[in-house]
């Protein structure tokens, strides 16, 4: 089990426990959390999110992250929430943070 804390503008909140095979923005749905997405596809870039601890507990990025993140020029510490799961086995705390430079849409 992971546990993930999200950080926005200087407020924190416990999320959740996650289990192997949930996407973040699945879970900040699930909470109630709002969060910035357009397509839930990986393509729109809306729902990137800056992952400030645990970044190895993270799956790679797949194909359709991957390009996404390219065009938005995008390090490696941005994920999609909408593409991004647990790594299988992973345990320990995630820290997130939604950022309004980070969340703008891909046009």
């Amino acid at each position: 089990m992971v546990k993930i804390r999200s950080r926005n503008r200087n407020k924190e909140a416990d999320i959740a426990f996650v289990k192997e095979g949930d996407a973040l923005l699945d879970l900040f749905d699930a909470q109630k959390i709002k969060l910035p997405f357009g397509c839930r596809s990986g393509s729109c870039g809306a729902c990137r999110v800056k992952i400030l601890k645990g970044l190895e507990l993270l799956d790679v990025r797949g194909p359709t992250e991957e390009d996404t993140l390219r065009r938005c020029q995008d390090p490696e510490d941005i994920r999609l929430a909408c593409q991004v799961t647990l790594k299988p086995g992973a345990t320990g705390e995630i820290e997130v943070e939604v950022a309004p430079e980070v969340v703008a849409p891909v046009l």
